[in-house]
């Protein structure tokens, strides 16, 4: 189906990902900003190499350091002088592993209140607002970024970013929820989700490459806070004029799907259809289980690995943002393609034998 073909609310939900293509590009840059901040802030542990006159070999001594280059990665060499970055003040976490801790708190945090997002989604007529309004949360953080990403903000700026982590992901759950209901014949939905996951991809690269041409035009592209702050501005102008469009002129508010009842809560309404979805999966489709718990370790090792992945290649490989900016885009540019080769595989070889196809692929 082309997508000409489909409705506004279905183009509407295409667009959408575009603005969280966007918001994952900007993510990119902003991590290794983040990085370079963490890296200034960070005590440092320093050694002088002296030489030793009494049998021509060199002896090192530790000595009290200040140093911390704007772009200071694992170590880094300052004349004779080696400096390493240690822990964040007063809190006994590493500054390479502020990435990390930051997922993983953002994964706790989105654990703890999916189910209870998932009940408001499904029984009550706000689905539109939380996606409107965590869309609103996560531009204004971005253009906050933009312009106060310091290091006498460090602090601030990363509780923002968990929070706005967990925004977009409410965001996302929450425009999925739109999905079923866009169209009853899967075919059709197939390719929705087709153009969704193109769009995102492509959104992703095309951003990635927007902001090194603008580092390079500015020659700021070897400066991680810098690029960063630039990706996080171009991200709020892109994503606040693509999410306005959609959720105020294509996405329309839905009524509640089902009807709570009077001594239920969210809470518990959230956990006890969680209790529910995992007893029937268990005991009706034990295969469709195994494949559902397949998908969460999936998504979880993706999640890990950009960060993981961000921080290997800032502080072992000493890239730079632009640099790690320009492997992101290859890699990404990749997934494109094999968005637009993977959607034929269902027609050809149904739906059964295409998700094998995929996995030995991705294997």
């Amino acid at each position: 189906m082309t997508f000409k073909a489909f409705d506004r609310e279905a183009k509407g939900w295409i667009f959408d990902a575009m603005g969280r293509g966007a918001a994952v590009m900007g993510f990119i840059f902003l991590s290794s900003g983040i990085l370079a901040i963490a890296n200034q802030v960070a005590d440092s542990t320093c050694e002088e190499i002296l030489p030793n006159t009494n049998n021509n070999s060199n002896f090192t001594i530790q000595i009290p350091c200040q140093f911390n280059p704007m772009n200071a990665s694992d170590g880094c060499i300052h004349g004779q002088t080696v400096c390493t970055p240690g822990n964040l003040p007063n809190t006994g976490i590493k500054a390479s592993t502020v990435l990390t801790l930051m997922n993983t708190v953002n994964s706790f945090i989105s654990a703890c209140f999916m189910p209870i997002l998932g009940a408001i989604v499904d029984h009550t007529k706000y689905r539109w607002q939380i996606a409107f309004y965590s869309m609103v949360f996560l531009v204004f953080g971005n253009a906050f970024q933009s312009v106060f990403l310091t290091k006498e903000l460090f602090y601030p700026i990363i509780i923002l970013q968990v929070i706005g982590t967990w925004a977009f992901t409410c965001h996302v759950i929450t425009s999925f929820a739109y999905l079923p209901e866009l169209t009853n014949d899967m075919i059709v939905r197939t390719d929705i989700n087709k153009y969704s996951n193109v769009t995102l991809h492509l959104t992703q690269v095309v951003g990635i490459f927007l902001v090194l041409i603008l580092g390079g035009v500015m020659s700021i592209g070897d400066d991680d806070i810098k690029m960063a702050k630039m990706a996080q501005g171009v991200t709020a102008v892109f994503t606040g004029a693509v999410f306005s469009y959609v959720w105020l002129g294509m996405m329309k508010k839905r009524p509640a799907l089902h009807e709570m009842k009077e001594n239920e809560g969210y809470l518990t309404k959230g956990f006890m259809q969680l209790k529910s979805t995992f007893a029937r999966l268990g005991s009706d489709y034990r295969p469709m289980k195994w494949f559902l718990i397949a998908i969460v370790f999936t998504e979880a090792a993706i999640q890990a690995f950009i960060s993981i992945a961000i921080s290997f290649t800032s502080l072992q490989l000493k890239m730079s943002a632009g640099e790690i900016g320009l492997l992101m885009g290859i890699v990404l540019s990749s997934l494109s393609q094999g968005a637009l080769f993977l959607q034929r595989l269902p027609r050809n070889l149904g739906r059964l034998k295409a998700s094998w196809a995929c996995v030995c692929i991705g294997g």
